[in-house]
């Protein structure tokens, strides 16, 4: 008979617990202004260490090491020395950094066991961070910082600099670290393994309203548009986000990545991987640079003019073949538009795999690697998608670039046989878009880590890449990115919410960051029910809308105290960070939500009232101008011609308008949701219950199959509730599906209930989103939730509320009614049958008969 030995379970107690603690020590590089027993002096009030590193090593280390130093100096007055050979040694305290099989003092240092590189070597982008006591070197004590690769070993370095205090965005948000006298690192081990997702990209987009003026009237007016000077700060950004991969500037605006030869020699420099958009192959920049030597834009046709394309992509394959890039394959339009050549799809398909082939050859030709080692991406993203459902063929270790909605929901999951490619599986994310939305950013970590937590869990890992517009109106939500890419378990599953609040403790110090993560929270939840560019055209009953003054001005009234409160060093980053999105977000609404009353008061016969409330919409307009005004004017004009408060010159940023023409007869057919006059009056009505996950309900579990899981920070109502695992197989019984419950209580009589969710996308084209209700244990009712086709905001009618549409992208929710006779206490049970389906309230109205 089997006997338990306490004294052994308790000895591998013991093991378990200091084999976490220990993992959790090694997580962690701890810096001090206080010199302890184990501690290593970077910087004290007599020495300053020394960063040892070895000159045939990548340029990325020299660059990194440069960058350490002169944080240092930023910190405490002092700069480390960067120097090359240990001859130049003189301080008693060195930094020695390298990239094994790169640096011989590593190699050496591996050889005589002085460190142990066991648990990064041959990984991909990871670092070791270690104390060495005895070295043959005249010194007391040795950092090492040893990279498996050279981004490993630049990483390493920079995440010594983001301990001591250094943000990512010491230059591009002025987030100046708060001096000290001395710094002192403690003894131990930090090991950085690889990252969660291997190719973590950004891509330049929409940079005409922000980024090309500010470069030409300010940052770079010799070159009078994005350049070498530009993409230097750029790749600095990237290097210190931990993100490698970049699909550089692309519209007419922006002069091409190509135009300058030393372009793709700097980013070799700095280790990024480079590429170019879904609709890009092959590292060209087609709307500037196919016209060049007298091309035609009908000649962009592969079907009559394969030659002329061939040697087009082969002309820059020859100069940049020899760098690290991730090669766009496939083929569209001279721009973001359709292949042209054929309107017949299977000819287009059967166009495509010649392309597939042809480019392949050229890349191979001209890329230092072997093919199987080539990184390749095929996006079949808009109509391309249609294409490849088609039964296109696209070669196994070719990447596919899957795409969300534009709106930040995945469109579609790869199903068992894409999940198996070789190549693997990357996403294109958005958090701007075009003229859709990229004045200031408000899509949430939330539903950053909602949407790509479930596309890791199928399989989309190799590579994300995110539109970040202009850079500067997008620099919290794309640190987010970075962040959830480099580790995946960090920040997802309910985890999101919390990190606005990290995030301010880190850039704005424990004073200040509790309330200001509480501030922002607050901007991304109110976001949900409609981006600032959206709100002209969103529906808002009018409890609705008086209330999302209210919330806005809340929190901008919240900032506005902070602002003063706000140390001298960090003001220009705590405007651009915080105050700014969130004042003039808060003071765009208000400018159309009353606006809109002032027309709903005209009608209605007040006229003095209708006045005051354009009056009021007018001062919140001329609000926006002012702190727009005094953005470009911070760090002596720095930033002067960044920030516009009009992109694109959209009507609904600009001055309010009088005349709304609300309610009219010709607008009711213009919301999909509302086709009779009753259902427009639904829409307008305040429901009489609000049942969310913040009342008392319950979750009622039928197997082990599937659980209902409810996060924090996920719809505009502060949670919403999903089905986990993201990989389960839909319900075909409803009765076997967990269950929400919710009791209230209500007069007799009939009822609707409008049952809302995310608008987030099946898992695949063939999938639905099914919702099951019931009402006091009777039959459940199943309907699919979602739309039969997306549907997406007309750019180009970024206007004001002269059209109120109802589309689940501007409204941030989907759903479904469901009538129902109550006689008083009422249990309603709601089931999600499908995964990816997200539920945040139900509206109880009353059956107007």
């Amino acid at each position: 008979m089997f006997k338990f030995n306490w004294k052994v379970l308790l000895s591998l107690h013991f093991l378990i617990v200091f084999f976490f603690v220990n993992q959790a020590l090694m997580a962690q590089i701890k810096v001090s202004e206080v010199a302890s027993k184990n501690s290593f002096q970077l910087a004290t009030s007599k020495n300053v260490t020394q960063i040892l590193i070895d000159n045939k090593d990548a340029k990325v280390i020299e660059i990194a090491a440069n960058l350490l130093a002169d944080d240092i100096f930023q910190i405490t007055g002092k700069k480390p020395e960067v120097i090359f050979s240990v001859a130049d040694i003189r301080s008693e305290y060195i930094i020695i950094c390298g990239t094994i099989g790169k640096s011989v003092i590593i190699d050496e240092f591996i050889h005589k066991k002085t460190i142990d590189v066991s648990s990064i070597k041959n990984n991909w982008e990871a670092s070791l961070i270690t104390t060495v006591n005895k070295t043959p070197y005249t010194i007391k004590k040795a950092i090492v910082v040893a990279g498996s690769d050279r981004r490993g070993t630049a990483y390493g370095l920079m995440d010594i600099s983001k301990a001591i205090g250094i943000s990512p965005w010491i230059w591009w948000a002025d987030v100046k670290p708060e001096k000290k006298k001395e710094l002192y690192l403690t003894e131990g081990t930090h090991i950085q393994k690889s990252p969660s997702v291997k190719y973590r990209g950004i891509f330049i987009n929409d940079e005409d309203w922000s980024l090309t003026p500010w470069i030409a009237k300010t940052f770079d007016p010799e070159t009078g548009n994005i350049g070498p000077k530009t993409y230097t700060k750029i790749f600095e950004l990237m290097l210190r986000l931990k993100s490698n991969y970049l699909w550089p500037a692309m519209h007419e605006c922006s002069l091409p990545f190509n135009g300058f030869t030393e372009n793709a020699q700097i980013a070799d420099n700095y280790a990024i991987i480079m590429g170019a958009s879904h609709c890009e192959p092959l590292l060209r920049n087609n709307v500037t640079e196919w016209a060049v030597d007298g091309r035609e834009k009908s000649q962009w046709d592969y079907f009559k003019h394969p030659d002329l394309i061939k040697n087009y992509w082969e002309s820059i394959l020859k100069p940049r073949g020899k760098f690290e890039n991730l090669y766009t394959v496939g083929m569209r339009g001279i721009h973001d538009g359709a292949m042209p050549g054929s309107k017949i799809r299977s000819e287009r398909v059967e166009m495509m795999e010649k392309i597939f082939e042809d480019q392949r050859t050229l890349i191979n030709k001209y890329s230092t690697k072997k093919t199987k080692d080539i990184p390749m991406i095929f996006c079949p993203y808009k109509e391309v998608l249609a294409d490849y459902d088609a039964g296109m063929k696209v070669p196994e270790d070719i990447m596919i670039c899957w795409a969300e909605d534009n709106q930040g929901y995945v469109r579609r999951m790869p199903d068992e046989k894409e999940r198996a490619r070789s190549g693997g599986n990357g996403i294109y994310y958005h958090i701007s878009y075009w003229s859709d939305y990229l004045w200031q950013v408000s899509i949430s970590p939330q539903l950053i880590a909602h949407q790509l937590g479930r596309a890791y869990d199928f399989e989309i890992k190799n590579l994300w890449v995110v539109n970040v517009g202009d850079i500067k109106a997008a620099e919290r939500e794309t640190q987010f990115f970075m962040d959830l890419s480099w580790d995946i378990n960090r920040w997802r599953d309910g985890k999101a919410n919390q990190w606005a609040i990290d995030w301010s403790l880190d850039t704005f110090g424990k004073k200040f960051g509790e309330e200001i993560g509480f501030i922002l929270n607050e901007y991304y939840r109110l976001a949900w029910r409609g981006k600032p560019e959206h709100i002209g055209h969103t529906v808002y009953n009018e409890v609705e809308s008086e209330k999302r003054i209210k919330d806005y001005n809340l929190i901008a009234k919240k900032a506005e105290t902070l602002k003063a409160k706000i140390p001298e060093r960090l003001k220009t980053a705590y405007f651009h960070l915080v105050y700014y999105p969130v004042a003039a977000v808060a003071a765009h609404n208000e400018k159309i939500l009353l606006a809109r009353r002032s027309a709903l008061e005209n009608k209605r016969g007040f006229t003095e009232k209708s006045k005051n409330s354009f009056e009021k919409s007018n001062l919140a307009f001329e609000k926006i101008k002012n702190l727009t005004e005094e953005y470009n004017k911070l760090e002596n004009g720095k930033w002067n011609h960044l920030m516009n408060y009009k992109p694109r010159e959209l009507k609904v940023l600009k001055e309010p308008i009088s005349d709304l023409g609300l309610a009219s007869e010709e607008y009711i057919k213009r919301i999909p949701h509302a086709t009779t006059k009753q259902e427009y009056s639904d829409l307008m009505r305040n429901p009489l219950k609000i049942l969310t996950l913040k009342n008392s309900h319950k979750i009622i579990n039928k197997d082990s199959k599937t659980t209902i899981v409810v996060e924090e920070g996920l719809s505009v109502d502060g949670f919403g509730a999903y089905l986990m695992p993201h990989r389960a197989e839909s319900y075909k019984d409803e009765n076997k599906a967990p269950a929400l419950e919710f009791k209230i209580n209500l007069k007799p009589g009939i009822y609707k209930a409008r049952v809302k969710f995310l608008p987030s996308r099946p898992t695949s084209k063939n999938d639905e989103m099914r919702c099951a209700f019931s009402v006091n244990n009777g039959k459940f009712i199943v309907k699919n939730v979602q739309e039969p086709e997306e549907t997406y905001h007309n750019h180009h009618s970024c206007t004001w509320t002269t059209t109120i549409v109802s589309e689940a992208c501007l409204d941030g929710y989907i759903s479904k009614d469901y009538e129902f006779k109550s006689n008083g206490k009422t249990t309603i049970q709601l089931k999600m049958l499908d995964t990816g389906m997200v539920f945040h309230r139900i509206e109880i109205l009353e059956v107007l008969k």
